[in-house]
């Protein structure tokens, strides 16, 4: 998932770190997840999943070259233009979009077909995944507890779900329900089950989050991770007693409208009019299919495994713009569309619950992508214009530069002076220093981050007989917010983003990436890299296929 707009250079080297394999930072630590490979139609052949992979993806910088529609060019003319711009870079078969403007639906249409090689045509009702554009819906199906008393956002998550546990006695209660909203729980982006392409219902799921430690003290920083949004879910279900699939259909979906959208991957194929997701593995060039029924998890249902039309999702994006009625109270719609905890990147881009905001050329956007296995979806809106587009595309690329060339050519944004994004390498002293790191899977290493002259560097020592070291060269992306190539192959693949608390001045505790956290040790301890943490899940290999963003 990308945020604002990037720099030329920037954006080339945010694009290559996009992950399109297993990313690893030391091969032998980090065994990346997979989920299902499926051949069109057929059951899947699953796999463990872990985690979602590195993600959401870095926002872009300001300035950036987007696709623009020529001059003058009408509404249509426009969509027609950014879309099939987009579709082209990625070598997406299908796409869908919808656009409001001044409040009202002025565009819904479909671009090419809904499967490679096929010759049925996406239009406006075509069906797609929608991935994590589900969390904000998520959000609102809690809010709507929050209103009537049932559920305290200052709450321990544990209040609501007694049987919620994490690896380190008492560690579940320092977690509370606004943190998952906001991904501030900092809670690894790991399920710590080995399967969850199969049949798991959330109840079942959640004791496996026992043997999960947070990556640091609960509130200390913005981390994504889907587990944060299945806890939510699970606790719609625990204080309703209604199932969460049941709940948002009746509760969510059903009163704003969206009569498409729904976790029923065979209530889709009954329709007819449902696109497939294409997924090619960078390496081999391989592409799989997936059908809507392709896989399921009801425990990533509330955070990614929805499916919507383009149409649904505008509409959604109005009734939050319009005070949330009749899903949600006024200030419910406020406060979840609010920048209310920074992300550590761009100095705009913010988090409220499910949706970040950002600056684009001078408006003031929120918004969201949603990325699994075969579909990309990106919905955006400008809540002081009125206006709204979503696009999905069945590919896993989500075709964001769309949205944002739709909305230059809709609404010809200023294009305010940006803040400058890069610092003087003197600055990156504060840097410096030893960090124990924690991986998702539970795995630790040391990290020692130095610095000579413009040169910042990380090595990595990896616990073995003898330690095994290797040095990695970082280079700024923006801010705190560095990239490096971890398997040599010319293009930077992992990036660090260096996090101070609150202090004058502040001192630099973390490194993060949402595969694993480092925290700075204090100079009088330096160990060596331990062994993984008792419970940690050790075995997991994997591809490309399972991400979730």
């Amino acid at each position: 998932m990308r945020a604002a707009r990037r720099s030329r250079t920037a954006r080339a080297l945010a694009a290559a770190i996009r992950p399109r394999g297993a990313v690893f930072l030391i091969a032998l630590l980090l065994l990346a997840a997979s989920s299902p490979g499926v051949a069109a139609g057929r059951p899947a052949t699953t796999r463990p999943l872990m985690f979602s992979d590195l993600g959401p993806e870095l926002p872009r910088q300001h300035g950036a070259t987007i696709p623009k529609a020529p001059a003058g060019a009408s509404l249509d003319e426009t969509v027609t233009f950014c879309t099939q711009q987009a579709m082209a870079l990625h070598d997406t078969p299908g796409a869908a979009v919808a656009v409001a403007v001044d409040g009202d639906l002025a565009f819904q249409g479909g671009f090419g077909v809904r499967r490679r090689g096929g010759s049925q045509l996406v239009d406006a009702q075509t069906v797609f995944r929608i991935g994590s554009i589900t969390k904000m819906m998520t959000a609102a199906g809690l809010m709507q507890l929050v209103e009537t008393g049932a559920v305290r956002l200052d709450d321990p998550v544990t209040v609501y779900i007694p049987d919620f546990e994490l690896a380190k006695p008492g560690q579940s209660a320092t977690v509370t329900v606004e943190q998952l909203l906001t991904h501030t729980s900092d809670i690894p982006d790991t399920y710590a089950v080995g399967n969850i392409f199969h049949p798991l219902g959330l109840d079942e799921w959640v004791p496996h989050m026992a043997t999960v430690e947070l990556y640091a003290p609960a509130g200390s920083f913005w981390n994504y991770s889907n587990p944060n949004f299945s806890l939510a879910g699970l606790i719609i279900q625990r204080v309703t007693g209604l199932d969460y699939r049941s709940y948002m259909a009746e509760r969510v979906w059903g009163p704003a409208g969206m009569g498409s959208t729904t976790f029923d991957g065979s209530a889709v194929e009954a329709t007819g009019d449902y696109s497939w997701g294409h997924q090619r593995d960078a390496s081999s060039g391989q592409e799989t299919v997936y059908g809507p029924t392709s896989y399921a998890s009801e425990t990533l249902n509330p955070a990614g495994m929805a499916f919507s039309t383009a149409g649904d999702l505008v509409r959604w994006a109005l009734l939050l713009m319009d005070g949330g009625s009749p899903v949600l109270a006024p200030a419910s719609a406020r406060r979840m569309q609010a920048p209310l905890v920074w992300t550590h990147t761009t100095a705009d881009l913010w988090y409220g619950y499910g949706i970040f905001s950002e600056d684009f050329e001078g408006l003031d956007v929120r918004q969201h992508g949603g990325n699994v296995p075969g579909w990309g979806a990106y919905l955006l809106w400008v809540p002081g214009r009125r206006f709204a587009v979503a696009v999905l595309a069945n590919t896993f690329e989500a075709l964001d530069d769309a949205a944002y060339c739709i909305a230059d050519g809709v609404l010809h944004p200023t294009g305010e002076t940006p803040p400058p994004v890069h610092t003087n390498p003197s600055t990156w002293r504060r840097y410096r220093g030893d960090y124990g790191v924690a991986q998702y899977d539970g795995r630790t290493w040391l990290g020692t981050v130095g610095l000579q002259g413009d040169d910042l560097t990380l090595t990595a020592t990896v616990p073995s007989i003898p330690p095994m070291t290797k040095v990695f060269h970082l280079e700024q992306l923006y801010l705190d917010t560095f990239v490096t190539d971890t398997d040599d192959d010319g293009k930077p693949d992992l990036d660090l983003t260096f996090i101070a608390p609150p202090g004058h001045p502040p001192l630099v505790r973390w490194m993060r990436n949402r595969l694993l956290v480092g925290t700075r040790l204090p100079e009088a301890r330096r160990p060596s890299a331990g062994p993984a943490r008792p419970g940690a899940h050790q075995t997991f290999t994997g591809g490309n296929a399972g991400r979730l963003h």
